[in-house]
């Protein structure tokens, strides 16, 4: 018996070393899984912020982009809002300073499609 094991070892080999990369593998998946899922990402305000730290954010005046201005605002960022119209813009960093009093606001006036046409 042994010695028909003792013919087969690259056999015995490559599927033990299949088996240890399949367990590694599913361990990967499982801590991805894991850290996309079941945590609460990065505390942005410890790991980033200043006394005076400034997020900038293109198009902030809708959609998306809002929302991302009113979390970044909740974390306690000052925001700079890149946007086309000046209005628009106005008008979403005052509520943003009603909803987050201790914030700052600025906002940029540039059309980034102009940057292709020149």
């Amino acid at each position: 018996m042994i010695e028909n094991l003792l013919n087969y070892w690259p056999v015995v080999a490559f599927v033990v070393i299949g088996f240890y990369e399949f367990v590694r593998s599913a361990f990967r998946v499982l801590g991805a899984i894991k850290r996309h899922c079941f945590t609460n990402g990065y505390d942005l305000k410890t790991r980033y912020a200043t006394s005076d730290s400034w997020a900038v954010v293109t198009g902030g005046s809708d959609g998306i982009g809002l929302e991302i201005c009113n979390q970044l605002g909740q974390m306690g960022f000052n925001i700079c809002i890149v946007g086309r119209t000046k209005s628009k813009i106005d008008e979403k960093l005052k509520i943003l300073s009603q909803k987050y009093p201790g914030i700052k606001t600025r906002c940029v006036i540039f059309d980034f499609a102009q940057l292709c046409s020149m």
